[in-house]
């Protein structure tokens, strides 16, 4: 039952995140480095799904011609898929890179301007997630994004990570395991989640000091229990720790 659960929500997510954008809508919204607009309506609404994840997000303001980088770590070369969206949606607005091949180490994103469509849609830095996938298409791995636009990042507080919900969840906990899968992973932090409205984002923050000093990889599981079942739903996903300037 519980592997059944896993791979359906799997098989929902990769088809909803990778099907969103038509061919005809990336020409419509071609802006020569990246893919920039807003659609109409989601294809599907996953039970649960990352959104975003940043080691820092440098705020911005409208204005002012900050153009934005995003900067993120590969351990290897490999595809990859650079995508934006609001945490909560009002505007459907929709950003990805048009390149897709990272090389081992660190990779931009830049000349991404904030008086473009973030202004025009008053889209607030706090309301605006970035997640870089890594690997092919239905991936579980990611590598967080270091989002500026006046210097490279040099300092690690935290990580965010921002999930999606679909339906609501009564309550749940998290996990996080320093490993490429919690199967073999040593666990380090682990919390509670108070219940959750469906159509909402919420974060799950991991602080610098829970976290190892070298390079690797990072685990976490989500378990909810959506209100009126006794039924859980899941989610995991594995990140590459590297901290900036290393």
């Amino acid at each position: 039952m519980y592997t059944t659960v896993l791979l359906t929500i799997s098989l929902i997510l990769s088809c909803s995140i990778w099907a969103q954008r038509s061919p005809s809508w990336l020409s419509g919204n071609d802006r020569g480095n990246r893919f920039e607009g807003s659609y109409t309506a989601k294809v599907s609404n996953p039970s649960i799904n990352l959104i975003s994840l940043t080691g820092s997000f440098e705020p911005y303001e409208f204005g002012k011609r900050q153009e934005l980088s995003v900067q993120f770590f590969s351990p290897q070369d490999q595809s990859y898929f650079l995508s934006s969206e609001e945490l909560r949606v009002t505007r459907f607005y929709w950003m990805q890179a048009k390149n897709v091949q990272a090389q081992k180490g660190w990779n931009n994103l830049d000349q991404w301007p904030v008086d473009f469509l973030l202004k025009r849609f008053r889209i607030d830095y706090r309301n605006l997630g970035v997640l870089v996938r890594l690997g092919k298409q239905g991936s579980r791995q990611f590598a967080p994004a270091w989002v500026f636009h006046s210097q490279t990042p040099s300092a690690f507080k935290r990580y965010i990570a921002q999930l999606q919900l679909g339906r609501s969840a009564a309550d749940g906990r998290f996990q996080i395991y320093r490993g490429k899968s919690k199967k073999a992973a040593n666990l380090i932090q682990q919390g509670k989640i108070t219940a959750k409205s469906g159509g909402t984002a919420f974060p799950i923050v991991i602080p610098a000091q829970v976290l190892p000093s070298k390079e690797g990889w990072i685990t976490v599981a989500v378990h909810l229990r959506e209100k009126g079942s006794l039924d859980p739903f899941s989610y995991s996903f594995s990140f590459y720790h590297q901290q900036p300037n290393k």
